[in-house]
């Protein structure tokens, strides 16, 4: 069933509308690494993002956008991402800054509605306002559904990220 939405810019004042959608993404992690990997509890992992989205937003580097359905009186966020500047490379000649999809999450009944793709979208309009050149996203890498999203979206394998114990 196709869903009524549009993609808005929007300050910190509407992060705890995003916390669902944050929390929800967390248990997907907590699934996705099949308790191989400790995943903080979805309270623990908001409070710490939360923290993080605050700062990131209040540089001036950073952005939220959210999808957003229903009226403007009545909006409910089905989607969202948030876009950071981050430095210069020191191997790559990326340009100055390089973009970071920080996060990018979308409710589950929304989802195969192009949503994250027309969040993709709007990130990357932002950032090439600003000059940016390149961008970088990071996800679990058991998540295939992430992968050809991101892919279909023009990123490509760069760098490969193991972890392990200590």
């Amino acid at each position: 069933m196709a869903i009524d939405y549009r993609v808005i810019a929007a300050d910190a004042s509407r992060l705890d509308e995003v916390e669902p959608l944050w929390k929800a993404m967390v248990e997907h992690h907590r699934m996705l690494t099949e308790n191989q990997l400790p995943v903080r509890t979805g309270d623990e992992a908001w409070r710490r993002r939360r923290d993080a989205y605050d700062a990131w937003l209040s540089s001036g580097q950073a952005w939220l956008l959210l999808a957003v359905a229903g009226t403007p009186q009545d909006q409910a966020a089905i989607g969202y991402a948030v876009v950071r500047l981050t430095g210069p490379a020191q191997t790559w000649d990326l340009g100055e800054p390089v973009g970071m999809l920080e996060s990018l999450a979308v409710a589950g009944h929304a989802r195969g509605n192009g949503v994250g793709t027309r969040l993709i979208d709007a990130a990357r309009e932002l950032l090439r306002a600003r000059g940016v050149g390149f961008w970088s996203v990071t996800f679990v890498a058991g998540n295939a559904g992430a992968a050809r999203l991101y892919e279909r979206n023009g990123f490509r394998p760069f760098c490969k990220e193991l972890l392990g114990p200590v």
